[in-house]
């Protein structure tokens, strides 16, 4: 089975730690571009390890721009450090309305 490792950061994106490891199943094709490249078999056995905690740094991921925590903009509840609110009986997520806590 092909498989490859990945870290679940906080802000639920995933991270992943070197290339994917192929195995005997795994097929090769040509690429428009006339490359040599490998897929994946159909029996996919990656790991995702225990979750991180820390942030993925994406520009488009709220609570890594919130630096990892948060005030809701719906119940004023903070500080959150998770992409949904502790507040309670708040389902509220993480969103460009809220704020920096």
């Amino acid at each position: 089975m092909c498989s490859r490792r990945a870290r679940q950061e906080r802000c639920g994106h995933r991270a992943y730690n070197g290339g994917i490891t192929y195995c005997r199943y795994a097929t090769t094709y040509v690429d428009a571009m006339g490359r040599t490249r490998k897929r994946k078999c159909g029996r996919d056995d990656s790991t995702y390890l225990y979750p991180g905690d820390g942030l993925c740094g994406r520009s488009t991921c709220h609570l890594s721009n919130f630096r990892g925590r948060w005030q809701c903009h719906v119940c004023q509840y903070s500080p959150n450090r998770w992409p949904y609110c502790n507040g309670a009986n708040c389902t509220h997520q993480a969103c460009a309305r809220c704020r920096a806590a």
